[in-house]
């Protein structure tokens, strides 16, 4: 089954209907596969806990990892952004 593509109508995709929720979703998946957390979400996770404990040295190599990985998530840009705020690099 092809995905939904842009151009293709929003109200029509193979007779199914199509909304935000779901763009980017295959519709022949019914249930979520698996909830486990992506590698750049571990990276994320792991540079706010150093962020937290002080050694953002380190949690900048981190988030620049996870930003790699994915450079669509606005939360790890924010969290860079703090990053970088602490360590007075603007």
């Amino acid at each position: 089954m092809r995905e939904w593509q842009i151009g293709d109508p929003v109200d029509d995709v193979h007779g199914a209907f199509m909304d935000a929720q779901n763009w980017g979703r295959r519709y022949e998946d019914d249930e979520p596969s698996d909830c486990s957390l992506s590698q750049s979400e571990i990276y994320s996770d792991k540079a706010w806990g150093l962020h937290m404990d002080g050694n953002d040295d380190e949690a900048l190599r981190y988030i620049d990892m996870a930003l790699d990985l994915n450079d669509r998530n606005y939360n790890d840009w924010n969290r860079k952004a703090i990053i970088l705020e602490s360590i007075n690099r603007f």
